[in-house]
């Protein structure tokens, strides 16, 4: 079961990532979504859930990776669309 847990989130970061790249959807998405869990994963620390709020963490970092990749992939486009 833990296995799934840790699996999980990347995995359907990973498929939102690839999908957001071919439907050219906004790049700013996962951005908002890592700090809303962001916010989440503060208060489920503050009252003690430690566990849960490690997960919510790793789950930020890859939201974090997957506007940042998305964000390049943008600016990539939007140059060769100038030139």
């Amino acid at each position: 079961m833990d296995l799934a847990l840790d699996i999980t989130p990347p995995a359907l970061i990973l498929i939102y990532t690839l999908l957001s790249v071919v439907f050219r959807w906004s790049p700013q998405i996962p951005l908002v979504g890592a700090f809303v869990l962001l916010v989440i994963t503060g208060l489920t620390f503050m009252f003690g859930a430690d566990g849960v709020a490690d997960h919510f963490a790793f789950s930020v970092f890859y939201l974090l990776v997957s506007g940042a990749i998305l964000l390049i992939v943008s600016h990539i486009r939007e140059n060769t669309r100038k030139e």
